[in-house]
């Protein structure tokens, strides 16, 4: 019976594990997007409605939204596995050259977010130009020697944290276009 109830409580402590391993695998699929291992839009407006809101009154965010010229294009004219290739390495680009405080993300379709936190305002602009030349300086490799160059359009916004995220958003997006 000892014996039993020793093997009970191993199994019951190894499901528990398994289980608390699972529930976090959702957590980060749920939060990650599934291509480009970037934030995914929801993930990002949770962190920042957050950030916003408790640095009321502070100044300090700024905001930069990145959306890929000519992408339908890409995908009718290479196909989708090469518009999956060109998000995945433009995500990558984008990651590598932001800081580790900055929140990179993946806003739909071809479009692309950064979120750069207060210490970083003055530059803001000046990373948008960075991320702008990482995109278009060097084509994208598609496999078999084929390379596609690529480039993209631009919106930038530095705000204070009361201004709400909803307005940096339309602020951001108003400055893309």
């Amino acid at each position: 019976a000892v014996e039993a109830l020793r093997r009970s409580q191993e199994r019951r402590f190894a499901l528990e594990h398994e289980r608390a391993a699972l529930r976090e695998r959702l957590e980060v699929q749920a939060r990650t997007d599934a291509l480009t291992g970037l934030l995914n839009r929801h993930a990002l407006e949770a962190v920042a409605r957050d950030l916003v809101a408790d640095g009321a009154g502070e100044p300090g965010v700024g905001l930069i939204m990145c959306d890929l010229d000519r992408f339908k294009a890409i995908n009718d004219r290479h196909g989708h596995l090469a518009g999956d290739a060109v998000l995945r390495e433009v995500a990558a680009r984008l990651r590598e050259r932001c800081g580790a405080e900055d929140l990179v993300a993946r806003y739909g379709g071809e479009e692309f977010v950064v979120l750069v936190r207060g210490g970083r305002l003055d530059g803001v602009s000046a990373l948008a130009e960075e991320l702008r030349t990482a995109v278009a300086d060097t084509p994208v490799p598609l496999g078999d020697g084929v390379t596609l160059d690529v480039t993209a359009s631009f919106g930038v916004v530095a705000g204070r944290r009361d201004d709400g995220w909803e307005a940096l958003v339309a602020s951001a997006d108003a400055a893309l276009y």
